[in-house]
């Protein structure tokens, strides 16, 4: 499925771009992941609260698995929930290598290793 085909409320799980990511703390001091996730068709914002790792800035333009529930916030579609795959949760893993680090060719890794809680 492509992300101009997800709907509110759908289900969204696949391997995309991480076009952009960005750490940062909410006024409460709490971490989170800002970023945008992208494929051939489209782009939707993504927002992990208490958020710790594995993925960093230094990933953007890796590829990376995701799945969760893509909603609706001020008019634009975004992957949000918290770290974890409990309800609300999000899974999230870095498609390129079990550590979140690129391989060195800079293709997804196709033993399907990667991943972890978000």
């Amino acid at each position: 499925m492509h992300l101009c085909d997800i709907e509110n409320g759908q289900s969204l799980s696949g391997c995309f771009l991480l076009r952009q990511a960005s750490l940062r703390s909410t006024a409460a001091g709490k971490p989170y992941l800002s970023g945008q996730l992208a494929d051939k068709t489209a782009a939707v914002e993504l927002k992990v609260w208490d958020y710790s790792g594995p993925i960093t800035p230094a990933n953007t333009g890796s590829a990376v698995k995701v799945r969760g529930t893509v909603n609706e916030y001020r008019g634009a579609r975004q992957l949000a929930g918290r770290s974890g795959s409990g309800e609300g949760g999000l899974y999230f893993g870095a498609g390129l290598g079990v550590s979140g680090q690129p391989a060195g060719d800079g293709r997804p890794d196709p033993s399907g290793r990667a991943g972890g809680s978000l």
